[in-house]
């Protein structure tokens, strides 16, 4: 923990003090450590524990850019992006400016031009490691980046999605307060600069009390309501530097402090596997997008997707048979065994997220693989059919649909 706290405290942020309370606790561990209470929260699978090297760097065998070759890079690409007509990146005033209003506090609308102006302004300090402003850049594509490495990339052979490199740019000291991973497995490189992370399980225990505090800072916008670490259980520190990859399991509660001007290069994968794993967070997902601005249009996305990746499960894309060789005693163990068998569970939630169109097409193609599935049997329930053509539609909307 020596190597930890050295970092803290080399950072001037007022916000370091949550770090050294929580190094202090005495309830953490390191990302080396080997204790199985630790191991055991954040899963079975040596996978499930969040890692740090630089083997799983994509830019392992490519090198890293300088800081002034980033800088250069991405101003030379926000360029080219505004002369195709792209929007300037996203800049993330922090912490979020806040004003009264009728029920309390709520957060303050700030200037386009006055964000594109703090985003600039943040890509050509990147050469200066103590350049600091109240804000970051959370997101920003990078095409060089991503043409650099994208064959180095993690992608394993049940890929079910993965996005492209993007890159996150903070201002030295700049403290990232509680939140979580997102549902796919997320490989982070740092470019340059320093950066102290503190990891959670998503132990059930965890995502509950995070869960809670989303569903009462989206009523307030009060980020003290967002203070609740010291409650959680299982936490990793670690200091990520230049070079180094961090990969972190879905869903886990964290917070970060950039002890200097930092980017970092990331991405996302979602293998077939974890498709039913995700369809089971959608309840905690529930209590975060009205957090997040835009919120209402990330669900909508995440919907979509949601129907391009079952459709893909269902027409047996990642199993080693065809659609029509599925029989109602599939046993096989795979995504679409996990999916058929744990529909009835999740229906409701994966339902809930999709607009019209997106559940019209889910029932379509839960009928066609009802109907087209060999025996008389419904391939959910095992309920014998007099004639599928014409029960399984009937059954399938009264049985199987909310």
């Amino acid at each position: 923990m020596a190597i930890i706290r050295s970092a803290v405290s080399s950072s001037k942020s007022p916000d370091a003090s949550t770090f050294i309370t929580l190094l202090d606790s005495g309830t953490l561990a390191t990302a080396r450590t080997q204790k199985p209470a630790f191991l055991r929260l954040f899963g079975p699978s040596s996978d499930d524990f969040p890692q740090i090297g630089r083997i799983t760097s994509p830019f392992a065998t490519k090198g890293i850019p300088s800081a002034k070759e980033l800088r250069d890079m991405l101003l030379k690409e926000l360029a080219q992006g505004k002369a195709d007509g792209d929007e300037t990146p996203v800049y993330m005033p922090h912490p979020p400016i806040h004003e009264e209003g009728r029920g309390g506090l709520r957060r303050k609308t700030v200037k386009k031009e006055g964000l594109k102006e703090a985003a600039l302004n943040l890509i050509t300090n990147i050469p200066n490691p103590t350049y600091t402003a109240p804000g970051m850049i959370p997101s920003l594509p990078s095409p060089t980046l991503e043409a650099l490495c994208s064959d180095s990339k993690e992608n394993p052979p049940d890929l079910l999605s993965a996005t492209e490199i993007s890159c996150a740019i903070l201002p030295c000291n700049t403290y990232q307060p509680l939140q979580h991973y997102s549902e796919g497995t997320t490989l982070t490189t740092l470019l340059t600069g320093t950066q102290v992370s503190i990891i959670w399980p998503p132990t059930s225990t965890n995502l509950s009390k995070l869960a809670a505090a989303y569903k009462a800072f989206a009523r307030t916008s009060d980020p003290s309501l967002l203070a609740i670490t010291s409650t959680l259980e299982g936490g990793i520190a670690l200091v990520q530097r230049r070079g180094d990859t961090l990969r972190v399991p879905p869903f886990c509660p964290t917070i970060a402090l950039a002890t200097s001007t930092t980017v970092l290069a990331m991405y996302h994968i979602v293998p077939a596997s974890s498709f039913l794993p995700i369809c089971l967070k959608i309840p905690f997902l529930q209590h975060w997008w009205p957090t997040e601005t835009r919120g209402d249009e990330k669900r909508a996305a995440f919907g979509e997707a949601l129907l391009d990746c079952m459709a893909r499960i269902m027409d047996c894309e990642f199993e080693s048979y065809a659609v029509t060789d599925v029989a109602h005693g599939l046993d096989t163990p795979g995504p679409l065994l996990e999916l058929v068998r744990n529909w009835d569970v999740v229906k409701g939630d994966v339902l809930a997220v999709m607009g019209e169109a997106e559940r019209a097409e889910v029932a379509r193609k839960w009928i066609a693989l009802l109907s087209q599935s060999s025996g008389m049997h419904c391939l959910i329930c095992k309920k014998w059919m007099r004639t599928k053509e014409k029960d399984i539609p009937k059954h399938f909307m009264s049985s199987h649909w909310v």
